[in-house]
C-alpha cells in the first residue's frame, strides 16, 4: 500500500547500511527531501514511493521512485541533482501501465560486466516490480539531437511467469560477477551472469547454498562482507497468498 507521505531521509539510509546488528545503537532523523511541502528543506514531486538508494564513487545518491517511473539524484545534503532517469515498463505499449517501477539499485564500476552495448557497461542497474532489470550508462539511450547523459534507462531483462523484483546486489564467485535478484513473487532469488543471463549455480558452481524457506518471500538482497544475505517477508503478509 502506498503510503501518502514518503520521505528521503538519512535515517531511511542509516538503517539500509546499519542493517539488523545495531539493535542498541539510536539515530538522529533529519529530512532532506520529501514530495510533500514543509516536510524537508527540499520538495520533490517526484519522489513518491521510494525505494532503492545507491550511488558509486564521488556520484549522487540514485533513488528509485517507485510510484514515477524514475531515478532521481541527490547530493549529499539533499539537493536534486538535474539529470533525471526515465525507468522503462515492461511493456510499453501497455496503457494501464504506463511507468517503469524501480526498486532495488546497485551502481556497477565494472567496465566489462552488465554491458548495454559494446564498450559501455551499466553505470547503475534497477529491479522493478514488473519483473524486469533495467540498465543506464550516459551514452546509451541518447535522444535524438540530445546531448549525453543520457535520461532513458533500457531494459535488459524481461520475465514472462509474473516474477516481481524487490531487491538487487552483486557479488563474485570464483572471478565471476553476479546479479541477484530477489523474487518476491515466487519466493525465490534469481541470478544473472554479467551479460544478463539467468543462471543455474547449483549446476555450474560446487558451492553450498541454503534453501529459500517456502514460508517466505525474498524481499531486500544486501551484499556484505562477500556473503548475501535476504530479508524474508512471509506470504501470510501478501493479500494473494494462501497458507
Amino acid at each position: 500500500m502506498k503510503k501518502s507521505l514518503l520521505r528521503f531521509t538519512v535515517g531511511a539510509a542509516l538503517s539500509l547500511i546499519a542493517g539488523v546488528s545495531c539493535f542498541g545503537q539510536h539515530y538522529n532523523q533529519t529530512n532532506l527531501v520529501s514530495n510533500t511541502s514543509g516536510v524537508a528543506p527540499v520538495t520533490d514531486a517526484q519522489l513518491i514511493n521510494p525505494w532503492g538508494i545507491s550511488r558509486g564513487s564521488g556520484s549522487p545518491w540514485w533513488i528509485s521512485d517507485n510510484a514515477t517511473g524514475f531515478s532521481t539524484l541527490y547530493n549529499g545534503a539533499g539537493t536534486k541533482q538535474s539529470l533525471i532517469v526515465t525507468i522503462p515498463p515492461s511493456d510499453p505499449n501497455n496503457k494501464n501501465t504506463p511507468t517503469g517501477t524501480p526498486t532495488g539499485t546497485i551502481a556497477n564500476s565494472s567496465q566489462t560486466d552488465f554491458l548495454l552495448a559494446p564498450g559501455k557497461p551499466a553505470a547503475f542497474l534497477f529491479s522493478t516490480i514488473d519483473g524486469t532489470i533495467a540498465g543506464w550508462n550516459p551514452t546509451v539511450a541518447v535522444a535524438q539531437g540530445a546531448a549525453p547523459p543520457s535520461t532513458q534507462a533500457v531494459t535488459v531483462v524481461k520475465t514472462s511467469d509474473g516474477s516481481s523484483y524487490t531487491g538487487l546486489t552483486s557479488a563474485f564467485i570464483e572471478s565471476k560477477r553476479f546479479l541477484y535478484a530477489a523474487n518476491f513473487t515466487k519466493g525465490r532469488v534469481d541470478v544473472y551472469d554479467n551479460a544478463f543471463h539467468l543462471v543455474n549455480l547449483r549446476k555450474q558452481h560446487s558451492m553450498k547454498t541454503r534453501p529459500i524457506m517456502i514460508t517466505a518471500a525474498p524481499l531486500k538482497i544486501l551484499s556484505w562482507m562477500r556473503t548475501c544475505r535476504t530479508t524474508m517477508c512471509l506470504l501470510t503478509c501478501r493479500p494473494s497468498a494462501t497458507t
